[in-house]
């Protein structure tokens, strides 16, 4: 009898054990959806005001590419002879190449009435001065652009309704408290569209950092392709962030694109690894119509 009341006892336990931790994570689960509700509300707010902002302003855009074979790392090519791929693994183990491209220029972004014009001056390139108008992009494997509004590209009023979000984590971010939270595309969507994740400071919900998820790029396919030659899996990272302010409207820092590539041991490659950093901001125009 005794056995029975003990073991009766040890259910009833078990039993309160397990009802009382949905009631503990109940608040905290109210408590993450409304604030998870304030960020997107917060950082809607933000997009239109993004969008619907006039601004004019220059600054330095210092661009390095770095495009390197590492030494030891065989790339197969897709159709070769035995004799040839025998030539090619030898020459590519002995040879670890390198190349690295440097541009500095002056960028500027005009957007007035919805429009923009994004130019840029060239001052140096590879360290040589240089002055050249209207200059184009001169990195050769990653083309990017605009990078003020990728905040709109996940978390408008437009692209909302193609995510669905989730608070990943709190974290401290160059000495600042945010919450990191994950736009992911709805699972009834088709077509890939870009996600990843947003680090939102929690004191007002400014955006200081977006990390894309390399699904989202257009050229995805390459790289697949290339990692199948190489024999490794690939692993791509995107990093924008916006550290510069000016009446509220968030400015990029620094953008970093990293392609790389996990062999069968599990060492790591880098191919291609590009690096902006933006600096010495002058700001003409920063007008904001839309109330944040």
């Amino acid at each position: 009898m005794n056995k029975l009341i003990k073991r009766l006892m040890l259910l009833f336990v078990i039993l309160i054990f397990f009802q009382y931790i949905p009631a503990q994570e109940k608040p905290k689960i109210a408590a993450d959806k409304a604030k998870l509700a304030a960020i997107l509300r917060k950082t809607r707010q933000y997009c239109a005001k993004l969008e619907n902002a006039a601004f004019y302003f220059v600054c330095l855009e210092e661009v390095t590419e770095k495009i390197s074979i590492p030494k030891g790392f065989v790339q197969v090519p897709i159709a070769v002879n035995v004799r040839d791929l025998e030539s090619s693994t030898r020459r590519l183990k002995r040879t670890g190449k390198t190349k690295v491209n440097t541009f500095l220029y002056e960028y500027q972004l005009i957007r007035k009435e919805g429009q923009d014009e994004e130019t840029r001056i060239l001052l140096k390139k590879n360290g040589k001065k240089s002055y050249q108008k209207d200059a184009m992009l001169e990195i050769s494997q990653f083309q990017y652009e605009k990078l003020i509004f990728g905040p709109s590209g996940l978390l408008s009023y437009y692209w909302q309704r193609y995510h669905d979000y989730e608070i990943i984590k709190e974290e401290i971010l160059n000495g600042e408290k945010v919450i990191v939270i994950a736009a992911i595309p709805k699972a009834s969507l088709e077509e890939n569209y870009p996600f990843g994740k947003i680090w939102v400071r929690e004191g007002d919900f400014a955006i200081l950092k977006i990390e894309w998820d390399e699904k989202s790029l257009e050229n995805l396919q390459i790289i697949k392709e290339r990692a199948e030659r190489y024999r490794a899996e690939p692993q791509v990272t995107i990093i924008s962030e916006f550290g510069f302010e000016k009446n509220k409207i968030r400015f990029p820092s620094r953008f970093t694109f990293e392609e790389a590539y996990l062999d069968s041991r599990g060492e790591k490659f880098v191919r291609l690894e590009i690096t902006v950093v933006y600096e010495d901001y002058k700001f003409f125009t920063v007008d904001v119509d839309v109330e944040y």
